[in-house]
C-alpha cells in the first residue's frame, strides 16, 4: 500500500457537493467583510446628512396635485423633536426637485433673513438662512417655524405621475454652546406631489328664466244678443340670466439675489493671529464684517476667492473647510465678547 500523501490532489478526493460547500465557504468569508464595511459607509454618510436628530425639517404643504403652467409656493419649517430648550441661529439644506418643476426662487423667512445665501443648480437648490446680528436667537417649538419660501411652476411638457421634492443635506446650528456650533437636525421629511395635465375649468351655472302664468283679459260685456268673444293677453317677465364671477390667482414674483461684496484680500499671520478661532478671519485682532465678506466669499468658493490665493481664512474651527458652523463662531463673536 503506498502510504506517501505528498503527491495525492486534495480536489481529486472531493465530491461534487462537497466541492460547491467548500466555495460557497470561500464566498461568505470574502463577501462578508465587503458588506460589512458598505453597512458602515453607508451608516457614516448618513450621519453627514444630518444631526442629534432633535429637530425636524419639513415642507408645508407635502402632497397635493399641481397642473401643467401651475406657479406655487411651498414652505419649509423646522420642528422641535427633543423635550429641552433649544435655539437655532442658522439652517443650512440642500434640496433635489423633481425635473417636472421649474424652481423660481428662494426666499428667508423673519427671523432667519439677516444674510441669505440661495444658490439655484438646476433641479438642486441650497438655502442658508440666518438670524440678523444683535436678535437674540428664536426658541424653537413642536409647533413648526417657516425659515424658507420656495416658488416653483409646473413645467408645461411635464409628465403626469409623481414629483418629489427631497432633501440632500440638512443643518441646524444650535446657539448658545460655548465653543460649539452643534448640529441639531435631522436628515428632513420628502415632499411628493401628483402632476395633473389639465387645469380644471368650473361648471358654467346655468341660466334660469323666470315664465309666468298668461292672466286672461276678459273685454265688456256687448250688448244682449251678442255673443261676447274673450281676448287674451299673455304676459311674460323677462329672462334673468346668471354668469359666473371670474376668480384671479395671486402671482408669486421671484426674488432677485444678492451678489456677494467684495472682499478685501489680506495675508493672514498664523502666529500672529490670537482671534482666529473666533472669527477673525484676516488677521486683524477684529472681528468685523470684513470677516463675513471673507466668509460668505470661501464658503460660496469651497474655500477658495477669486481674489485671494490664501485658501481657508474663514476656517475658524480648523476643521479643512469653510462651512456654517465656521459661520457661528464669526457671529457669536461678532454679536457678542460673552457669545449668544
Amino acid at each position: 500500500m503506498n502510504l506517501e500523501f505528498g503527491n495525492h490532489n486534495l480536489g481529486s478526493n472531493l465530491t461534487t457537493k462537497q466541492k460547491i460547500s467548500l466555495l460557497m465557504l470561500l464566498g461568505i468569508v470574502i463577501v462578508l467583510p465587503l458588506g460589512l464595511y458598505l453597512v458602515g459607509q453607508q451608516q457614516e454618510l448618513r450621519k453627514r446628512a444630518e444631526g442629534t436628530r432633535e429637530v425636524d425639517l419639513r415642507f408645508d404643504p407635502t402632497t397635493g396635485e399641481k397642473y401643467r403652467g401651475e406657479t406655487f409656493p411651498i414652505f419649509i419649517k423646522i420642528f422641535k423633536m427633543a423635550q429641552r430648550s433649544i435655539k437655532a441661529s442658522g439652517i443650512q439644506v440642500t434640496i433635489n426637485v423633481s425635473n417636472k418643476f421649474t424652481i423660481n426662487s428662494a426666499v428667508c423667512q423673519p427671523p432667519f433673513d439677516a444674510l441669505p445665501f440661495i444658490k439655484i443648480n438646476g433641479q438642486s437648490v441650497t438655502v442658508m438662512c440666518t438670524i440678523a446680528l444683535g436678535v437674540d436667537p428664536p426658541e424653537l417649538t413642536a409647533l413648526g417655524q417657516a425659515f424658507t419660501l420656495l416658488n416653483f411652476t409646473v413645467k408645461s411638457d411635464a409628465e403626469e405621475g409623481d414629483a418629489p421634492i427631497t432633501f440632500t443635506s440638512t443643518r441646524v446650528t444650535e446657539a448658545g454652546v460655548a465653543g460649539q456650533a452643534p448640529d441639531v437636525s435631522t436628515g428632513g421629511q420628502p415632499a411628493s406631489f401628483t402632476v395633473v395635465a389639465l387645469i380644471p375649468t368650473l361648471s358654467p351655472t346655468p341660466t334660469i328664466s323666470a315664465s309666468a302664468t298668461p292672466i286672461p283679459t276678459l273685454s265688456p260685456t256687448l250688448p244682449p244678443f251678442e255673443t261676447p268673444t274673450p281676448t287674451i293677453t299673455v304676459i311674460i317677465s323677462p329672462t334673468i340670466t346668471i354668469s359666473p364671477i371670474p376668480t384671479s390667482s395671486p402671482t408669486i414674483s421671484p426674488t432677485t439675489l444678492l451678489t456677494p461684496s467684495p472682499v478685501t484680500s489680506l495675508t493672514p499671520t498664523p502666529s500672529n493671529c490670537p482671534l482666529k478661532s473666533e472669527g477673525d478671519a484676516d488677521c486683524n485682532n477684529s472681528i468685523d464684517e470684513n470677516d463675513y465678506f471673507i466668509w460668505k466669499c470661501e464658503f460660496i468658493g469651497n474655500g477658495k476667492c477669486s481674489n485671494s490665493t490664501i485658501e481657508n481664512r474663514a476656517d475658524f474651527n480648523q476643521d479643512g473647510k469653510v462651512t456654517l458652523t465656521d459661520f457661528e463662531f464669526w457671529r457669536r463673536s461678532f454679536y457678542s465678547p460673552q457669545g449668544q
